[in-house]
């Protein structure tokens, strides 16, 4: 993310510097997505294009710039930050509600030329906008980066061979998994763009990024199960798992590719650039579109990944529960939402097994909370106070798991307001809900999704954002493919995914509720029509404050779950905290008693 805020007369002469590019190449229009050639959902500081010609830092947008008018196109979730962060020079719209094809259709004329970086958009974006009836051209640099003088290098960290005590399986038998794949579609190699699979498949992490522990660059799979990696060999430190991982510097992709003349190379059009599609072709190779072989098997955790994920969810939880017993003991101590996720982070940081965060910590007091992406920033920070919803998303990443949890707390000493209370207690049913869902294996996630909202749906309320996503070993907080949200993805839960359970509410402009637990997909035994059943197994142990439950809303089941929830909790972390901290985690976890069964 950008962090400095030129003036106006800066961000002036940068888009009259692109302008001025544009004109040179007979160009009317340019489009910058924002992504990097590796197209992950996160992407360095070197490829923060729209930040640096906008000023806009939001993690999803597009900015189209023309000779006269400039755009920021973003979804709901970007809505307050577009007004706030663009330069005065510049519009915001949303994505969804103003398509920006449509928008730069109205200011063209025919015979105008749109430019855009082959190497970062896909094939699927580029037919969007050949289809609205634009003239597109690629361009041979991105114009953005010819003119950006003090653009940051693009990272280059230390790649490391991940141990096997970690990954449970060499990446030579992934390899051979994938080959055996390729050959059932009689198809000779894959290539893959995705950086955090290919650091799955080859068992390689590095730091190219600041959450994300992988290395960017491309890789092709063959079928026999050789590997070839193109990224700068010399980064490697050590030695690779076995001698058919090739590295090659990544600029020697093409010429590799010419080697396949007349095989068949599959490739994902979501996830690859234009620019390499093209390299397919032009190496007389050809190019069979299809889904990314490696997503599901890394979604499947093996036995050594689970137990690594149960690890570093005790440890996490412990380093969450000093946290939470600082702020509530404290009333909120005062401190900025900054000021909090600063102190969350060292406590998080100086467990020696935590490597990084698995994503910046999401601090939002009162009604900043109401905003699911929301990040607190120094100048603007609210300050947390007593009697005030405090919400906290955050996670860390350890060689044996990554984690995700969000705790919404009432800072005190005052009792909380009755319809805080009602919200967070429905949003704590549609969790302990999805917790004790039993279902066939390899039902769609879409499919579970209304067990989480139904409560929140009994009281009007609801939320707009999936409810689970998958997560990595060591790698991505978010990861595919498989997901729970009322999207109709077709990929279905099986035993060994791990996935967040988090439903929330969110009332704009004054506070906003979410609980976030990691699940387990484990079986359940094989029903009567001889078809295996899941159920989940609940991976994070965190108290799930108290003094926002209204315990007349829960039946007697969701009152037992919670009650054996916050049991196991103190059972798990007990013997990692001492003090004051223990003494508060044992009053967070004392029983609720039925008071009330609804009907």
């Amino acid at each position: 993310m950008m962090t400095s805020s030129p003036d106006k007369k800066t961000s002036e002469q940068r888009l009259r510097a692109l302008r001025n590019l544009m004109k040179e190449q007979g160009i009317t229009a340019f489009i910058q997505p924002h992504d990097d050639e590796f197209l992950g959902e996160y992407i360095p500081e070197s490829a923060e294009r729209i930040a640096y010609i906008s000023n806009f830092s939001g993690s999803a947008g597009l900015a189209v710039i023309t000779l006269e008018d400039a755009c920021v196109f973003s979804d709901g979730r970007y809505t307050e930050q577009l007004k706030t962060e663009i330069f005065p020079n510049w519009q915001g719209k949303h994505i969804v509600e103003n398509p920006p094809q449509n928008w730069l259709k109205s200011l063209l004329r025919t015979g105008d030329k749109v430019a855009y970086d082959p190497r970062i958009l896909t094939l699927p974006s580029l037919k969007k906008w050949e289809k609205a009836g634009l003239e597109m051209v690629p361009v041979e640099k991105n114009l953005i980066d010819e003119i950006w003088t003090d653009r940051p290098v693009p990272p280059a960290t230390e790649v490391k061979t991940h141990p096997i005590e970690f990954t449970g399986q060499t990446s030579f038998e992934k390899r051979l998994a994938l080959g055996s794949f390729l050959k059932s579609q009689k198809e000779d190699a894959f290539l893959a763009t995705d950086a955090s699979a290919i650091a799955w498949a080859l068992n390689l992490r590095a730091s190219d990024l600041e959450c994300l522990p992988i290395a960017l660059g491309y890789a092709l799979f063959h079928q026999n199960g050789e590997a070839e990696f193109f990224i700068d060999p010399t980064r490697l430190k050590g030695t690779l798992e076995d001698d058919k991982i090739k590295l090659f510097p990544a600029d020697k992709i093409s010429e590799n590719l010419t080697l396949l003349k007349d095989k068949k190379i599959r490739f994902c059009p979501a996830e690859t650039p234009v620019f390499l599609k093209s390299q397919i072709e032009k190496a007389s190779a050809k190019a069979i579109e299809g889904e990314n072989p490696l997503l599901l098997p890394r979604a499947i955790k093996n036995d050594l990944e689970i137990a690594g994920h149960k690890k570093a969810q005790r440890i996490d939880g412990a380093s969450l529960v000093k946290f939470l017993s600082f702020v509530k003991k404290n009333n909120g101590a005062d401190l900025s939402e900054v000021e909090l996720a600063d102190k969350l982070d060292n406590i998080r940081l100086s467990a020696p097994e935590c490597q990084a965060l698995s994503f910046g910590t999401i601090s939002a007091v009162g009604k900043n909370a109401a905003l699911p992406h929301y990040h607190a920033k120094k100048d603007t920070a609210a300050i947390l106070n007593k009697n005030q919803m405090y919400l906290v998303d955050s996670g860390g990443q350890y060689p044996f798991g990554t984690t995700d949890c969000t705790r919404t707390i009432w800072s005190g000493p005052a009792e909380a307001p009755k319809e805080l209370k009602e919200a967070f207690t429905r949003v704590l049913k549609g969790n302990i809900a999805l917790s004790k869902a039993r279902f066939p294996s390899g039902l769609p996630g879409y499919r579970l999704d209304t067990l989480a909202r139904a409560p929140l749906w009994e009281g009007g309320l609801d939320y707009d954002h999936g409810t689970g996503h998958g997560v990595g070993s060591y790698l991505s907080v978010h990861e595919g493919p498989h997901s729970i949200s009322p999207a109709p993805r077709p990929v279905g839960i099986e035993a060994g995914m791990i996935i967040s359970n988090e439903p929330g509410y969110y009332e704009i402009g004054h506070y906003g509720i979410r609980i976030e637990n990691l699940i387990l997909a484990v079986k359940d035994g094989i029903g009567r029509n001889g078809k295996n059943h899941l159920k989940f197994e609940t991976l994070t142990f965190v108290p799930i404050d108290q003094d926002l439950i209204d315990p007349t809303l829960l039946n007697k089941e969701e009152l037992g779950w919670l009650n054996q929830y916050h049991a196991e909790t103190l059972k798990y972390l007990s013997p990692l905290l001492e003090g004051d901290t223990l003494e508060w985690l044992k009053e967070a976890c004392t029983p609720i008693k039925e008071l009330h069964t609804p009907l």
